[in-house]
């Protein structure tokens, strides 16, 4: 009920919510997650548009993603495997150039690996994306634009590589960090094809609603929908939320 005491209050019923309210059910613990919105999920979640079902947040997985790729085998989801382009376009200024997607893909390479150069000193271990600090210290500041900017490449490279990288952040390369495109890149066995593999090959067959339902599933705790939580306050023996 609404009174109820629990032992564990999750704020957020997004991926991370639902399996932290997941493992803490297992271990016997009572748990209630509280979510603002209508639905779990947080920024990943699948919703029709014309008949088609859409992911409007991540939908990409591989098994680089060892975690997330654990939750899928335990779930026993299925994963589709997209076929790779034959042919692509794209703009150097007004001008439409057309190739192969080997050709377009070399072009962008030449590129790329000039974006990450000095990957393999900042991120060595990029599980561990502290590890040498102090290499990593001169990207960490830089959006990706200030990066690119920083590189000596003819009007094509640039081109076709802005183009890569707005299709890895999703956003203003004015607004994304560069150590983003590096951590992914290192993640990628320091590969721009894998990194190209890993966000744009693989999906799940019944959409990344399935493994959020499926790790929701996975124990028993009470989920609370549109229910946004204005403060958190804490005395000596609990916490409360409101």
């Amino acid at each position: 009920g609404r009174g109820a005491v629990y032992d564990v209050i999750v704020v957020g019923g997004g991926f991370a919510g639902v399996t932290a309210a997941r493992e803490a059910a297992l271990r016997g613990k009572s748990v209630a997650v509280l979510e603002a919105r209508d639905r779990l999920g947080g920024r990943t979640w699948t919703a029709e548009w014309e008949g088609l079902p859409i992911e409007y947040g991540g939908g990409w997985v591989h098994w680089h993603q060892p975690h997330t790729w654990s939750e899928i085998t335990r779930a026993g989801l299925g994963v589709v495997l997209s076929e790779d382009a034959e042919r692509a376009a794209w703009f150097v200024g007004t001008e439409r150039r057309e190739g192969t997607i080997v050709e377009r893909d070399a072009i962008a390479e030449r590129g790329w690996n000039r974006f990450v150069e000095g990957v393999l000193e900042a991120l060595p271990n990029p599980h561990d994306p502290l590890h040498a600090l102090g290499e990593l210290a001169r990207f960490d500041r830089l959006t990706i634009a200030e990066r690119l900017a920083e590189l000596e490449l003819d009007e094509e490279e640039r081109e076709v590589l802005r183009a890569e990288l707005e299709s890895l952040a999703h956003a203003p390369l004015e607004d994304a960090g560069a150590v983003s495109v590096l951590r992914w890149h290192a993640l990628s066995g320091y590969s721009l094809a894998l990194t190209q593999y890993t966000g744009g090959r693989v999906t799940l067959a019944d959409g990344t609603g399935a493994l959020v339902r499926a790790i929701a599933s996975g124990a028993d705790f009470e989920v609370r929908l549109a229910t946004p939580v204005a403060a958190a306050k804490r005395n000596d023996s609990q916490a409360a939320s409101s």
